[in-house]
């Protein structure tokens, strides 16, 4: 038998370019690794005024070891306590209760403090609620301070959103 010689013509290139375009594409999807770009934070300072503390507690809180890295769900968060809370002298505290007819004032004999912590956390600049682990931070709102030594909930009085370069 003779053999006969055979050349490519146009529909087996196609065919040829066509499983190797395939391959590669199949190949990409499998093999390279996702990308991951880079987000532009934002830098929130705030602060959270926590009233009403007994002076014991105020005492050890600021003598805690400051920066203090936040957690949330029993773990670490992009959140720091800066530096160690001003503790103030609290307005004193009175309870009023009702007995019967009477309704009496009650002055508690132990000192309260009023602790100012100041905040500062590192989240995604494109979000449109600030969110730290599972709390919003809003001014106004309540939020906990939770360290690894502290925890105590108050209120956020002061704000401040730094985007850009300034963020960092």
């Amino acid at each position: 038998m003779e053999k006969k010689k055979r050349r490519l013509n146009v529909v087996d290139i196609v065919v040829i370019v066509a499983v190797v375009a395939v391959i590669a594409i199949i190949a990409q999807r499998y093999l390279s690794r996702p990308e991951t770009g880079f987000v532009e934070t934002a830098r929130i300072e705030f602060e959270v005024t926590v009233i009403g503390v007994q002076e014991s507690i105020a005492d050890f809180v600021a003598g805690d070891n400051y920066p203090a890295q936040m957690i949330s769900a029993n773990s670490y968060v992009n959140g720091w306590v800066e530096s160690a809370p001003t503790v103030a002298n609290a307005e004193a505290v009175h309870e009023q209760l009702k007995l019967g007819e009477q309704t009496v004032r009650v002055t508690p004999t132990q000192p309260f403090k009023t602790v100012t912590f100041k905040c500062y956390a590192v989240v995604p600049a494109a979000d449109a609620a600030t969110q730290l682990g599972t709390q919003e931070i809003r001014i106004g709102r309540t939020f906990t301070v939770k360290t690894l030594n502290t925890e105590l909930t108050g209120m956020i009085t002061d704000y401040k959103r730094i985007t850009g370069k300034d963020a960092q």
